[in-house]
């Protein structure tokens, strides 16, 4: 019970990040540029993307072992 209530709070979590990812692109990419990424924009979507989906599928409990990668 406990682990699946954690579950879905952590995936609460990444969702929610990913979220903000999706909707500040400019900032995260500059970030990205930083670290030498050549498609800043398109890393940092993907990235978002990727914790949404990872997120959703730890809340929803669907295949939380691979959503925990």
């Amino acid at each position: 019970m406990i682990r699946r209530v954690a579950r879905a709070l952590l995936g609460a979590a990444f969702v929610s990040s990913g979220v903000e990812g999706l909707r500040d692109v400019d900032r995260r990419a500059a970030r990205a540029q930083s670290y030498g990424v050549s498609d800043t924009v398109t890393v940092s979507r993907a990235v978002a993307g990727t914790q949404v989906l990872g997120g959703a599928l730890l809340a929803i409990n669907r295949l939380p072992r691979l959503a925990s990668l």
